[in-house]
């Protein structure tokens, strides 16, 4: 008897780590003119290919917003070289707008004991008015309004534009002087006056 077959399959060597089938030439029609002994056949696991198309998304997702950011990079710098840009103070006056002393818009000028105060406290619950901090007796006393407008401007509250700003003093209302001084400041000033039944 002739000599045990070995079998073919085994006998081509095969590359290691690769996922590959070596198989045999006779399991495999016949070309003309090839002298191997073994047909290299390519076989790809399922993981593998995932993993291959993954990276090649992730590449191909790469480049496009590496052209995207490079493209809108390119827009800005045009945009901001041919237009001025506004200064910057002008810019952070119209985004946080300051907070100034204002001379006030509305006066309580009285009367005493009728709730002056409680009338001042109840309207400063507002969010849009401000109070100057106690009473600033400057249209009733002569030392007070002869130190100018500008003394009492410092008297008063900071406030926003839009906000209205008050103040109280209720011995204007028996003060002779206090109306033509108040019409001198500003005459269409707001005249706040609180009475009640006398007991």
């Amino acid at each position: 008897m002739g000599a045990p077959k070995t079998d073919q399959r085994r006998s081509c060597v095969r590359p290691p780590h690769l996922d590959i089938l070596w198989l045999p030439r006779t399991a495999m029609r016949s070309v003309e003119g090839d002298p191997s002994d073994c047909v290299l056949v390519v076989g790809v696991s399922r993981p593998k290919m995932a993993a291959a198309i993954l990276v090649v998304m992730l590449l191909s997702l790469f480049l496009t917003f590496h052209m995207l950011y490079d493209s809108a990079l390119h827009t800005f710098q045009a945009s901001s070289i041919e237009r001025p840009r506004p200064p910057l103070l002008l810019l952070s006056r119209r985004l946080y707008p300051t907070a100034a002393r204002r001379l006030p818009q509305a006066i309580i000028i009285g009367v005493r004991k009728c709730g002056t105060r409680a009338l001042l406290e109840m309207l400063y619950l507002h969010p849009m008015v401000q109070k100057a901090a106690g009473e600033v007796h400057f249209f009733d006393r002569d030392e007070n309004y002869n130190r100018g407008l500008e003394w009492y401007r410092m008297k008063m509250p900071h406030s926003y534009q839009g906000q209205i700003t008050i103040e109280k003093s209720p011995s204007y209302f028996v003060t002779p002087e206090v109306p033509e001084r108040i019409r001198a400041m500003n005459a269409s000033v707001k005249l706040i006056l609180i009475v009640r039944e006398p007991v």
